[in-house]
């Protein structure tokens, strides 16, 4: 019998079902909304496929950065509308001009979300934006496949292990140019899907469009708005502000058991370019540019080098060149997966307690969570103002 990755290590990527000639394994959502591969060990034929293609057992060499970069669109508009910088959009936008095809993820009606192949900008404003959500890419591997076969070239941009699950099957192709998310970890769809029709029910309003980082509210305040089909915003909640969606999400709480141990929340990466949130930026030299809508950028092979020194000359993005220290070192998840906390447990507890509902179960985890952030923010408020005081009198010691 067969035995393929165990659920805390399966990424979900798919790759085993797609490699299976035989077409006996299927993804199926479990109690907790993970979707997993199930064998049907009648029509199994132990030909193995499917093991040596996936990444959580057949683990794809990484390579560590050559260069890292601060960097940003020099389109305001592309820059205001994208989760960081707008470079995965500045990167699609070389690719279609120059006769690419490009992979993103896009939400489709039912809010979940999936790789998908596009040619034109149509595709790039599907692509934009983060999708705090499980992404599937069953789909695309047929496609991919069939694309490759016709000696056209594709830019990928994914979450490192479907980056992964993409070298396992296809090779380093040359006609294959990959950019992987730093990612923090994804939460199954199921978790949106009842979170959605929770603010539905409750506002009498359809939800056509959710954001997760709407820039009409700014996406540096990860703020999660629902559209309906007008285009009216009729509800919109950061996760300070109490959306439990948001909160499972950024506190740690609500991600696939996989994400705890990841393999691939490492300094070696899998893209020819990774493209990151810049947190520790300013801390190893300073700098002297706005930090609004910076990007953290990782040059990991000279193909990545070279495309981004073609952004740079064409004038398409802003780019400064980082100490790689920095870039990696104040990223958590360039050297570590999020860690498994105490709360994840209580989540999941609270999930089989109630019936696999994601909102009884997240709700007042998250009262809890929010009342104590805030008292912990009153006691400390003495110390935050003193820290404030001092590098103000710095500054002025250093002028």
């Amino acid at each position: 019998m067969i035995e393929l990755a165990d659920k805390d290590r399966c990424t979900g990527c798919g790759a085993c079902e797609f490699a299976c000639f035989k077409h006996c394994i299927v993804m199926e959502e479990n109690n907790m909304g993970v979707t997993l591969p199930r064998i049907n060990d009648s029509l199994c034929v132990e030909c193995e496929k499917c093991r040596k293609v996936c990444p959580a057992l057949n683990t794809v060499q990484g390579q560590k950065p050559l260069k890292a970069f601060a960097a940003r669109s020099n389109d305001s508009e592309v820059s205001r509308t994208s989760a960081s910088g707008g470079i995965a959009a500045e990167i699609y936008r070389d690719a279609i001009h120059n006769g690419l095809y490009i992979v993103g993820a896009a939400q489709k009606n039912d809010f979940s979300v999936s790789l998908e192949i596009a040619s034109d900008s149509d595709g790039i404003s599907r692509f934009k934006n983060s999708k705090y959500v499980f992404s599937s890419a069953n789909s695309l591997y047929p496609k991919l496949k069939d694309l490759l076969k016709q000696e056209e070239k594709v830019i990928v941009v994914g979450l490192p292990c479907q980056i992964a699950a993409i070298k396992n099957l296809f090779g380093n192709h040359p006609n294959l140019f990959l950019v992987d998310i730093v990612c923090h970890g994804t939460t199954p769809h199921r978790y949106l899907k009842q979170h959605i029709r929770k603010i539905e029910k409750s506002t009498k309003k359809k939800a056509s469009r959710c954001l997760f980082r709407d820039p009409e509210a700014y996406t540096h305040t990860f703020t999660f708005s629902l559209y309906d089909s007008d285009g009216y915003r009729f509800y919109s909640k950061r996760t300070k502000d109490g959306d439990t969606y948001q909160y499972g999400y950024h506190r740690w709480i609500s991600y696939r058991e996989n994400c705890y141990h990841c393999s691939f929340a490492c300094k070696e990466r899998l893209g020819d370019i990774s493209l990151a949130d810049y947190p520790g930026l300013g801390r190893k030299e300073p700098f002297p540019y706005s930090r609004k809508n910076i990007s953290c950028v990782l040059a990991n092979t000279d193909r990545g080098v070279r495309l981004l020194e073609r952004l740079i000359q064409a004038g398409s993005i802003f780019a400064i060149e980082r100490p790689l220290q920095e870039a990696i070192e104040y990223n958590s998840q360039l050297r570590r997966p999020t860690p498994k906390i105490r709360l994840r447990s209580v989540f999941e507890k609270q999930m089989k307690a109630n019936g696999y509902n994601f909102e009884k179960s997240m709700k007042p985890i998250m009262r809890r969570g929010l009342l104590n952030e805030k008292l912990k923010k009153v006691s400390q408020f003495p110390l935050r103002t003193i820290r404030k005081i001092r590098r103000i009198l710095s500054s002025i010691i250093q002028q």
